[in-house]
């Protein structure tokens, strides 16, 4: 119609402010809102058919404001395919979807709506693909005809309309019309989770009344509409509100290891903590901390993280305890390699050197044959000018199981949010009343959080919550960090040892740092062929794209080049591994002297980051650590030399971390405690 503002100002004031509502003077978008209701109808008819997101298959038809929003929720939901299909196919590409160019032939278990109204004709239900279950949107009529939606419904598709799952924007209005102050203050997540949560309890109790059955649903519909009679339902957002906080000693941000080891370090000093991860569990794919293995070790070139892991080992043992589960292996661990200097990872003659000064059990290499004879699988190492220190005690942690088990050890102590993520965070909400949680915090799904204390253990995300909470951000960096399994028979693999090799780069993309686990290390793909198992294979420094900022402009599909070296670096060096059956892409978050951040960053804060690609070997320890933060009791190490105010993390680095490293090295002070 062409109306702008100023047409609604008019009508407002000609209307004595009575008859308008414009959905204006308020942070609420009327899109986000109707996007709102259709993913909470989404979640209610899955949740009526016992269905699951990570199942189904969705085609989102129209990816304007509204539909691109439902197609990104949906991928972060954890969905098993989202197709996007729109007019302008620039639209359709959206992260983490697939674009179609026929919505009408593309099969899908799920049709979402989101464009022209009558699009579904008699000829679109009739031949819509087989596995078509489900349809609901955004679209107003998306019907051509009522014989249209017959079709569908004698096929077996329910269908939930759009007086449910297109009323986001409307419902808005209803809070509008009864509270306009609420309405124009209103944190807009809090709107967003409430029409979620209507529109979801409307679904499921349709498909309920209708015996979830397709053909009964349309019968069904004026039960679960409202009529004209009584209060509108925006009276009913406040209390949704109040019902929707909930009070804890300790927000966590995020549920990786840091985020799970201060959890399991709260619980220990019997605090509870509510944890928020925007992924689909703690340690999620798309995070550093997943994983079947990570490293453990005291062979540091630093003796400050040879004493920080012997701490860390027997916490480790603690965590075992408690859970009944088996986390650690121990497998042995060699460096190998070149006299490269100083690396993140250290050094192999570095290395070598702490395990002497400390007394610790240790083999020396003196050549890249002793090396080869020592581990036939390492062929490769023969002539090299090579030189080697061999940890027997090192080994592997199962890491995802490592974090599920962390919050398994903190028991009641700490109630775990996944898929949520926090879009508003207060760190001084009631600074002026001691007796009142200070923190804030506000989930993308509507939950408020009240809070003493606020942990911060985001990875990569660390400055995008920093920066919502009004606080000072970090120079932090992200790599994109790749490795990925290859094919070996298992007699060969016998003889695989977890390894670690120090290069000089043969290539400009060529970091020089290269790394093998032993086929023990990977439970998460079977072995599905007789004589074959697998072994992981991966670099420790960047793509070639460098370090990002953050996760904007993060690629999970890695690069190309780096893949050619890793390849290239199994044929000179595991002469007898097969091919490379897969490729991953996982974020490190950077520090440019490799020391992580553990500090407090404001009364009540505390943050972890910068975990440089080496911290999980340390998780309880870690935990512990945060936890003394938290609370203000001692930490079992050193806190010093993790300060977030070094200078670091204060401006723009580029000296290299292994220089940087061994600087704050020599000045750190004795870390762990006899």
């Amino acid at each position: 119609l062409n109306t702008c503002d100023l047409d609604m100002d008019y009508l407002t004031e000609a209307t004595d402010n009575m008859y308008v509502l414009a959905g204006r003077n308020s942070l609420v978008d009327t899109n986000v809102a109707t996007a709102s209701s259709v993913i909470g109808t989404i979640l209610g008819m899955c949740e009526a058919h016992d269905e699951q997101l990570r199942d189904l298959t969705f085609t989102v038809q129209g990816c304007g404001k509204v539909g691109s929003t439902v197609a990104k929720e949906l991928v972060r939901l954890g969905a098993k395919r989202v197709q996007t299909c729109d007019l302008f196919p620039e639209s359709a590409k959206i992260d983490g979807c697939h674009p179609i160019e026929d919505w009408t032939s593309t099969p899908a278990n799920f049709l979402v709506p989101c464009a022209n109204s009558l699009a579904i004709t008699e000829d679109v239900a009739k031949n819509f693909p087989e596995s078509i279950r489900y349809c609901a949107g955004a679209t107003n009529s998306p019907f051509a005809s009522q014989e249209a939606k017959d079709i569908f419904a004698s096929r077996g598709v329910s269908h939930v309309p759009e007086s449910i799952s297109s009323a986001g924007a409307i419902l808005a209005d209803s809070v509008e019309w009864w509270d306009i102050d609420l309405y124009q203050t209103v944190e807009p997540s809090l709107m967003y989770g409430w029409i979620r949560s209507l529109s979801k309890v409307k679904a499921h109790r349709m498909s309920d009344l209708a015996d979830l059955k397709a053909h009964n649903m349309a019968d069904v519909l004026g039960e679960v509409t409202p009529g004209r009679e009584g209060d509108p339902v925006g009276k009913t957002f406040p209390d949704w509100i109040r019902e929707n906080t909930e009070k804890t000693d300790t927000l966590i941000i995020g549920g990786g290891m840091a985020g799970t080891s201060t959890a399991f370090g709260l619980a220990q000093k019997n605090l509870n903590s509510i944890l928020v991860e925007r992924g689909s569990s703690v340690a999620p794919p798309t995070a550093s901390s997943n994983g079947d293995s990570r490293m453990y070790r005291q062979m540091y070139s630093s003796e400050f993280f040879s004493k920080m892991q012997a701490t860390a080992l027997e916490r480790w043992r603690e965590v075992e305890e408690i859970t009944g589960e088996t986390l650690l292996q121990k497998n042995g661990l060699l460096f190998y390699g070149e006299d490269t200097g100083e690396t993140v990872e250290g050094s192999v003659l570095g290395a070598k050197q702490t395990m002497e000064n400390l007394g610790l059990e240790h083999t020396f290499y003196e050549s890249g044959d002793d090396i080869a004879e020592a581990f036939p699988a390492l062929a490769g190492c023969k002539g090299m000018p090579y030189a080697g220190v061999c940890e027997d005690t090192a080994g592997h942690i199962k890491a995802s199981k490592a974090c599920k088990a962390m919050i398994t050890a903190a028991g009641d102590s700490c109630e775990v949010h996944a898929n949520s993520k926090i879009v508003s965070l207060d760190v001084k909400a009631n600074s002026d009343n001691k007796d009142a949680k200070r923190i804030c915090a506000t989930t993308e799904d509507g939950l408020t959080i009240m809070a003493d204390n606020c942990v911060i253990a985001a990875g990569p995300w660390t400055n995008d919550v920093l920066k919502m909470a009004d606080l000072d951000t970090l120079n932090l960096k992200v790599w994109e960090i790749q490795w990925a399994h290859y094919k070996v028979e298992k007699s060969v693999a016998d003889s695989i040892p977890q390894a670690f090799h120090f290069r000089k780069g043969q290539t400009a993309e060529d970091g020089g740092l290269y790394y093998v686990f032993p086929a023990s290390a990977t439970e998460s793909i079977p072995d599905v062929e007789d004589g074959y198992t697998y072994v992981k294979v991966g670099v420790d420094f960047e793509t070639p794209k460098g370090d990002i900022e953050g996760m904007d402009s993060f690629d999970y599909n890695g690069n190309a080049k780096v893949l050619e070296l890793m390849d290239g670096w199994v044929k000179e060096h595991l002469p007898n591994v097969g091919e490379r059956i897969d490729a991953y892409t996982h974020p490190y978050t950077m520090t440019s002297d490799s020391y992580f951040v553990i500090d407090n960053v404001a009364d009540g804060v505390s943050l972890f980051s910068g975990g440089s690609g080496r911290a999980f070997k340390f998780a309880p320890t870690i935990g512990d650590m945060m936890a003394s933060l938290v609370t203000g009791d001692e930490s079992p190490v050193d806190l010093a030399p993790f300060s977030a105010k070094r200078e670091a993390l204060a401006a723009e680095q580029k000296a290299s971390p292994a220089d940087a490293t061994s600087k704050v090295a020599e000045e750190a002070l004795e870390p762990v405690a006899a």
